[in-house]
């Protein structure tokens, strides 16, 4: 019986092991047979086991494309990019946590993201309170090689991977520009990225024949010479354009947008001369001052054509102010008030001085040497001489004594000749060249006036000066370039303008 009842359990072990074997490969085949999505909703091949891994970043948001709803962001580390797509789902706040759009997303700031690697999809973006941002930024010179840059009085180093948003693109730091808006964004003391809130245009004058020569002010961001074949850069807004040559002047009104190229034309405008009566107070009352590099009496008004004019006035112990002033009324009164020199300051300049006036002195002592000399041999010399010695002597006595009439009437022809000087142009570095190598084909401006055609080149100058790179059909673009001192010639060559859209 014992041994009966063995056989039996031994029966129903092999059967329940059996049962068990039969049901795991049941359960095989029927685990087998499933299917899983992917990233476009088709179905993956049988047998696989779809596992999606979240990730959690902190990153720029470098561009976004609202219509095909993808965001680009950029780690902070690594300064890798990488795309994620976004739905009506994907959760989007701002960093106080208040729900916001992706509308109102802006390029350039600093999130915390949550996504899905391998569908590439974002659940949700937070803008990272953890990041300062800082608005209205005045333009500030960056350049390839700084890693600096002062804002508030406080000095911040700027991030290698450095991201510079400009709508739904990136540019480098040499296109920004003089007038451009930014928002700051960073950590401590490190900016990690920058939003351009406005940019800049360029304006272009057509039927501008008679104003060559004369000037252009566009509102009060610009004021430049009028030259052939000009195009301004000018930052983004709508402005008053003033143009005035000899006495006639024209107003035309031009809305500047991004990036775009909008002219004006010169042709319509009526040709009539105006002056008008200005009285010059100046601060220090001996100042001496020059209008469009002419020497004027300031002792009653100046009669000046309607439209811009430049300004310098000068004295011992200040400080040379440069300005313009913009004639269009009858009666206009304008004072001007110069800054006293440092100590330091005027200590080299009366040093300097003094070496020029022993100079002078034996310059004169000379001449009159020679004066004398001369007459004894010919009395045709004799007045030649004398008559160069009387101007330079009258010269120096107005120069010494603008308050003496009789010496001032003597020597105003001459005076105006020698002070009849422009501010100092920036030194013009001999022999070096700077050359525009690409894109090829297209128009090359500097600070507003044509150059040629790429490729080409132009003199080298020591200071910041702006090239702006045009063709028909495509973007205009432009770069600002800070060059050093030295006889060193430099190439640039720049990425391809864009075609217009």
């Amino acid at each position: 019986m014992k041994a009966e009842n063995k056989r039996m359990n031994r029966e129903k072990r092999r059967f329940f092991h059996l049962g068990l074997f039969v049901a795991g490969l049941l359960f095989a085949g029927l685990f087998s047979s499933c299917t899983t999505a992917g990233e476009d909703g088709n179905l993956t091949n049988p047998g696989t086991i779809s596992v999606n891994h979240t990730y959690e970043d902190t990153a720029i948001l470098v561009s976004a494309d609202r219509i095909e709803k993808l965001l680009n962001f950029q780690n902070l580390e690594t300064g890798k990019r990488y795309t994620l797509s976004y739905d009506g789902i994907t959760s989007f706040a701002d960093k106080y946590g208040t729900a916001m759009s992706a509308e109102q997303l802006v390029t350039g700031s600093i999130a915390d993201i949550t996504f899905i690697k391998e569908s590439k999809y974002l659940k949700d973006l937070k803008l990272s309170s953890e990041y300062f941002s800082l608005s209205k930024v005045a333009f500030e010179e960056l350049y390839k090689k700084d890693t600096r840059m002062t804002l508030l009085g406080e000095e911040y180093k700027l991030d290698d991977y450095l991201v510079i948003a400009s709508e739904s693109e990136t540019i480098d730091r040499m296109e920004l520009h003089e007038g451009d808006m930014l928002t700051i964004y960073g950590k401590d003391h490190t900016i990690y990225s920058m939003h351009l809130e406005q940019g800049h245009g360029y304006l272009r004058l057509e039927n501008a024949d008679y104003f060559i020569g004369g000037w252009i002010e566009v509102g009060n961001k610009v004021i430049q010479k009028v030259t052939e074949n000009m195009l301004l850069t000018v930052p983004e807004g709508t402005y008053e354009v003033l143009v005035s040559n000899d006495g006639v002047t024209g107003v035309k009104n031009a809305t500047i947008g991004r990036n775009q190229e909008v002219s004006i034309d010169l042709g319509d405008i009526e040709f009539e001369k105006k002056m008008g009566s200005v009285l010059f107070v100046l601060q220090p009352s001996d100042a001496t001052l020059y209008v469009d590099g002419a020497k004027v009496n300031t002792g009653g008004p100046v009669s000046l054509e309607y439209g811009i004019h430049q300004l310098i006035c000068r004295a011992a112990d200040y400080e040379t102010m440069s300005s313009y002033i913009k004639v269009g009324s009858p009666y206009a009164s304008v004072t001007l008030t110069l800054t006293k020199e440092d100590a330091e300051d005027s200590s080299e300049k009366d040093s300097e001085k003094s070496s020029e006036d022993s100079s002078d002195k034996k310059d004169e002592d000379s001449s009159e040497s020679s004066t004398e000399r001369s007459t004894e041999d010919s009395s045709e010399k004799s007045t030649e001489d004398s008559t160069e010695s009387s101007s330079e002597k009258s010269t120096e006595d107005s120069s010494e004594s603008s308050s003496e009439k009789d010496d001032e009437d003597s020597s105003s022809e001459n005076s105006s000749e020698d002070d009849s000087e422009e501010e100092p142009e920036v030194e013009v570095t001999e022999g070096a060249k700077v050359y525009i190598d690409a894109p090829e084909g297209v128009e090359v401006y500097l600070d507003g006036e044509y150059v040629g055609v790429t490729p080409t080149f132009f003199a080298k100058k020591e200071g910041t000066l702006v090239v702006t790179l045009r063709k028909t059909g495509y973007q205009t673009r432009s770069y600002t370039l800070r060059l050093e001192d030295d006889d060193a010639e430099i190439h640039y060559s720049f990425s391809a303008l864009v075609k217009s859209s």
